[in-house]
């Protein structure tokens, strides 16, 4: 009884001392922790206002900008995909992998 007690004793001690304070925090924690107080923003601060670019000239260079990058990617021959040197490669392999697996799982 008295060994239960001290191992509680001894395993309470032990946790109250990884609870205390972190003596080899980095220093950016330490820092960082005592730029203020850490708790959640306040919702109320958060203003209501916008500041949006409603210019319809504005969004419509924007838009002449991005079809015109658009076009000229599109023009560019290495943005198609090349050919296959043999279209039935990709069957032949397929079918060489679905043999070897049922190869393997037969009973030989």
């Amino acid at each position: 009884m008295r060994l239960a007690a001290l191992g509680v004793l001894v395993a309470v001690l032990g946790a109250a001392g990884c609870a205390g304070g972190a003596h080899n925090q980095p220093a950016w924690v330490t820092q960082h922790l005592a730029q203020g107080p850490h708790t959640y923003p306040n919702l109320h601060d958060v203003p209501r206002t916008t500041h949006l670019n409603t210019d319809a000239q504005h969004w419509s260079a924007v838009q002449a900008d991005v079809l015109a990058a658009g076009t000229t990617m599109r023009a560019d021959p290495r943005d198609q995909p090349a050919p296959p040197t043999d279209p039935n490669a990709f069957i032949n392999d397929a079918q060489h992998e679905i043999d070897q697996t049922r190869q393997a799982h037969s009973n030989n």
